[in-house]
């Protein structure tokens, strides 16, 4: 016997077809809690913290590591980003940047496209926060070590 015995007309899902990917934006529900400056050493290492909040949980977030333009390794006259954790892109990334001038590097903590609602990107969002926020706390000397690389 064949596939189609019958020849009953079937309605099959369309598998060519690609599911919408989440586009993860803040929603306007969410409050601005934190937003405030962390002085990591007092050569002017900055570590801006910025939380935005919705029932209980953060659900957004930027983590911003800088040097002041009194920083001793920091020759602008102005200050100078040295790594982030942030949400942009429908993500939870890092970025590392390089005083050299060289392209940052780039890495993706969460994805959040796959999820199927705001509400799930939201808790992805919140269970790795403290993960986050440890990492820029707690590892800056890192950051700031690749940042003054060569090369």
């Amino acid at each position: 016997m064949g596939l189609n015995p019958g020849k009953k007309e079937r309605k099959l899902v369309d598998m060519a077809t690609a599911v919408p990917a989440l586009t993860f934006e803040r929603r306007p529900e969410a409050e601005l809690v934190i937003d405030n400056p962390v002085y990591l050493s007092i050569d002017g290492d900055v570590l801006h913290q910025k939380e935005w909040h919705f029932r209980g949980k953060v659900v957004d977030f930027a983590l911003m590591h800088y040097l002041t333009d009194r920083h001793p390794d920091n020759y602008l006259s102005a200050s100078a980003d040295v790594a982030r954790i942030d949400t942009c892109h429908s993500e939870v990334h890092q970025h590392q940047f390089y005083r050299s001038g060289r392209p940052q590097d780039r890495r993706v903590i969460r994805p959040l496209q796959h999820l199927e609602s705001l509400e799930e990107a939201e808790n992805a969002v919140c269970d790795c926060y403290d993960d986050c926020y440890v990492e820029m706390a707690d590892e800056w000397e890192g950051h700031l070590d690749r940042w003054k690389e060569i090369s």
